[in-house]
């Protein structure tokens, strides 16, 4: 008997024992989760993202103006377009409009698109139509003479592209006026890629602006001289500056034409997301295969084009096609191609400082752009 109630009083006391350990060690954890310290440690990797996310906030210099998915597409135009049933027994309106950006491959884009039968380009090449008010006014009567030939129900895909297009205000509504269902393309490329490309492009045309441009040697010379001011102007206007640019700055359209994002959502106001076509400049040389792919699935085509149709030139280093009929290869002009590489390496160089000054100023954008179309650009993936 005495040992049987020994026997209890033991197991008694090692229960006692037991659950004043567990006791205790269950209060300090209770005490430790409420503490900030305990907090730090669950929430580390979290709070690396907060501070990875705010370390990148704390470079922009400027906040882009927002925007509201919601009302993407809903804006409506008050523009007319000149009709005239007359010019329709030979010729159709564009239903596919080409808006840049400029120096970013839309060259390319045509070029090899124009080898599906059922793509049917502007005759004649840009035709600077729709931004110009004095064109504009004379409707299709007189925009018709690019399109002759092309019937308004053979089921073609007819284009009209024409760089300028991304950057006139007025654009986007005009065209909504020609046609609610237009489907429309961008080509963008890396914002300093085309600001270097445009820089020696521009004193080579009849630009108003090539001669201030011209004036620079190289292109860090312009980046210290005209940054600094674009800055300022940005800060005080906000985005209305960049604008109709071509209008009262012309010159800084240099930079502001590789802002993606501000001409973007002016046109997504009144075109849906699923109208508009997104390609990469660098992808049309390096992989035209992919643009085909991309842009006639887009369309709705047919897949004329295919991977076997696209074969690189030796001599130039560039990608040719075969005529998806006849298999006749047809390569694209060398002429402008690589213009950059072909001159004196100093001109086109950035000091360390100049290249970090650039990323500063298009990151903020670059940043909102992510934000719309996600990280399908290559020059986006770093920072989306």
């Amino acid at each position: 008997m005495e040992r049987i109630y020994l026997k209890g009083l033991f197991v008694c006391f090692v229960q006692f024992v037991l659950f004043g350990a567990l006791y205790w060690h269950f209060t300090e954890r209770i005490e430790e989760s409420f503490s900030f310290e305990y907090y730090s440690k669950r929430s580390n990797k979290e709070e690396s993202k907060t501070e990875k996310f705010l370390e990148k906030e704390d470079e922009l210099w400027i906040e882009p103006t927002p925007y509201n998915s919601k009302k993407w597409g809903k804006t409506q135009s008050h523009e007319n377009f000149n009709y005239n049933e007359a010019y329709f027994s030979n010729s159709a309106p564009p239903n596919f409009i080409g808006a840049g950006a400029k120096k970013c491959g839309t060259g390319a884009f045509k070029f090899f698109m124009g080898h599906h039968q059922h793509f049917k380009q502007a005759r004649g090449g840009e035709a600077h139509f729709i931004y110009d008010d004095s064109k504009w006014a004379l409707g299709w009567p007189y925009y018709q003479k690019y399109f002759k030939g092309y019937g308004p129900n053979d089921g073609n895909v007819i284009f009209e592209g024409t760089p300028r297009y991304m950057v006139e205000n007025l654009v986007p509504e005009r065209v909504k006026a020609m046609n609610p269902l237009m489907k429309i393309v961008f080509v963008f490329c890396d914002p300093i890629k085309r600001l270097k490309s445009d820089f020696m492009h521009v004193p080579l045309t009849k630009e108003p602006h090539n001669r201030i441009i011209g004036a620079y040697s190289k292109v860090g010379d312009i980046i210290d001289s005209a940054l600094p001011d674009i800055k300022s102007k940005l800060k005080l206007h906000g985005e209305d500056y960049i604008t109709d640019i071509y209008r009262h700055d012309i010159a800084h359209s240099l930079f502001t034409n590789s802002i993606y994002v501000h001409h973007l959502k002016h046109w997504l106001e009144y075109f849906p997301k699923n109208q508009i076509l997104i390609l990469e400049g660098e992808e049309i040389l390096k992989s035209p295969q992919k643009m085909a792919k991309k842009t006639q699935k887009f369309l709705n085509l047919e897949e004329e084009i295919k991977d076997e149709h696209f074969f690189i030139n030796k001599t130039s280093g560039y990608y040719c096609i075969k005529n998806p009929a006849t298999l006749e290869p047809h390569c694209m002009s060398t002429k402008a191609k690589g213009r950059s590489s072909k001159v004196d390496p100093e001109v086109l160089e950035l000091s360390e400082e100049q290249e970090k000054e650039l990323n500063e100023f298009f990151l903020p954008f670059n940043l909102q752009l992510c934000e719309i179309i996600g990280p399908s650009l290559s020059f986006l993936k770093h920072i989306c």
